[in-house]
């Protein structure tokens, strides 16, 4: 059952990824700006829901890999060779989640239009 609802968590996570990634606009509205909008009741720091939407994809990257590592794991029970790469790869996300958060760093997964924001820790 875990995994069934982690499956639905992941494949619901990739939708608002692409349209922010894309810079869609929903309803006269782009769609960054509605996922910050919808981020209000988490932090009333604007800072801090702009970094939250900058650090939407390597959060579903994580969320992704532990859903596939979960059903392997039903599947074929603690085989190494199955979940070290996906624990690396986790622990990948997990690292550029912060790195995103506090230095807008690595570029290549931050949405494109999002890129020219400081991090937390930039200098001014």
């Amino acid at each position: 059952m875990a995994i069934v609802l982690m499956a639905i968590l992941s494949a619901a996570g990739v939708w608002p990824c692409v349209l922010v990634w894309r810079d869609a606009w929903i309803r006269g509205t782009r769609a960054s700006d509605a996922m910050e909008v919808g981020l209000t009741a988490m932090s009333t720091n604007p800072r801090s829901r702009r970094a939250m939407v900058r650090t939407m994809v390597s959060t579903e990257g994580f969320l992704v890999c532990l859903t596939v590592s979960l059903w392997l794991f039903e599947l074929y029970g603690d085989l190494v060779a199955l979940h070290a790469p996906l624990l690396l790869l986790m622990l990948f996300f997990a690292l550029a989640h912060l790195s995103i958060a506090l230095f807008n760093r690595p570029r290549f997964l931050v949405p494109p239009h999002l890129r020219q924001d400081r991090g937390r820790w930039t200098r001014r």
